[in-house]
């Protein structure tokens, strides 16, 4: 197992760029590990992270628009820090996919209205997909009322 640790590193141009290492986990005594001259830490650039991410979650069954949302969320927490959403979250979505608990190839819905509540219908999917479907209509709602609000769905 591996925790993962959120880095900058100085391009030779003077560039900093993010990026994620992962690192060993101590073992269990059951487990047993050969490096072979193999480091233990992986560090990976925000573009390998968006192929690792993209290609794990169509891999477990996330249909493109799906694996894409959520491809853009991770990565995004990488960028900020959020150690609640980075990488590490790939588990949490192929683990959920495999239980049969949500659709990864579901088209949310928008719930049309006149009002400044945009309502979304996640349809079984996951929610990020949702979210930024409703976002133009959120950010459209808030410019003529002045302020609006966003609520999925329980499906």
């Amino acid at each position: 197992m591996y925790k993962q640790k959120h880095r900058v590193k100085t391009e030779p141009d003077g560039n900093r760029v993010p990026f994620a290492s992962l690192v060993p986990l101590p073992l269990v005594s059951s487990q047993k590990r050969e490096t072979r001259g193999i480091s233990e830490t992986v560090r990976l650039t925000l573009d390998e992270i968006r192929n690792l991410s993209l290609s794990i979650l169509t891999a477990s069954g996330f249909g493109a628009e799906h694996a894409a949302a959520i491809t853009n969320m991770l990565a995004t927490c990488q960028i900020d820090d959020c150690q609640s959403h980075e990488l590490f979250r790939l588990f949490n979505c192929t683990d959920t996919m495999k239980a049969g608990k949500i659709d990864g190839h579901a088209e949310p819905v928008v719930a049309p209205s006149d009002n400044a509540i945009v309502r979304v219908g996640a349809q079984g999917g996951m929610s990020r997909l949702a979210f930024e479907k409703a976002l133009p209509v959120l950010i459209e709602k808030t410019r003529t009322h002045g302020m609006a609000a966003y609520g999925r769905d329980g499906d």
